[in-house]
């Protein structure tokens, strides 16, 4: 029985592949007709192919639409920005503040403010900072491609782990691009 449902769903899927192959073909071979002045564009029968594959696969079986889960998978994914948007925003306070002691060099109480931090807080602030080091890094490779003195400005406004940390990850010529710089 079920190998009935398999043989009827593949002779359906080569049903309909002929079928878009013929109207493709139709609507193809029309077209030149319509171009040549043969026939007139209001002539031109079968269906452009892409069209055709779209109108074929684009019911789900639970009969929605192909566009309805778009616009699904569309709201989940807008709810889960929205939600790492809060997140970010509710954390910000503490990253600034955690920042500007680690300028200011004192380690002590930015580590007291990350200890207290949640685990939720902590991954969010974890994934703003590797956000961060990924801007960092890319920022000074077009530096580097415009101008060896902005690239050693921008790694010099940095806090020095970082400016150790992007200077340690540069190719050899990348770096001789830097040093000319200073």
């Amino acid at each position: 029985m079920e190998e009935d449902h398999h043989q009827k769903q593949a002779t359906g899927i080569y049903k309909s592949r002929n079928l878009i192959e013929v109207f493709g073909i139709l609507h193809e071979s029309d077209k030149v007709l319509e171009k040549t002045g043969k026939i007139s564009p209001e002539q031109i029968g079968g269906q452009n192919v892409l069209d055709a594959i779209t109108a074929r696969f684009s019911k789900a079986s639970s009969g929605e639409t192909e566009n309805k889960l778009w616009d699904q998978m569309d709201k989940q994914k807008l709810e889960k920005a929205r939600v790492n948007y809060e997140e970010k925003k509710s954390i910000m306070p503490k990253h600034d503040e955690i920042q500007s002691l680690l300028q200011k060099g004192d380690e002590p109480s930015a580590q007291t403010i990350l200890d207290s931090m949640t685990d939720e807080e902590y991954k969010t602030y974890k994934n703003i900072r590797k956000a961060e080091k990924t801007k960092n890094s890319q920022s000074v490779k077009s530096y580097l491609s415009i101008s060896s003195k902005k690239a050693v400005e921008f790694v010099r406004s940095l806090p020095e782990a970082e400016q150790d940390r992007i200077i340690s990850n540069m190719t050899d010529e990348e770096y001789a691009k830097y040093e000319e710089g200073k």
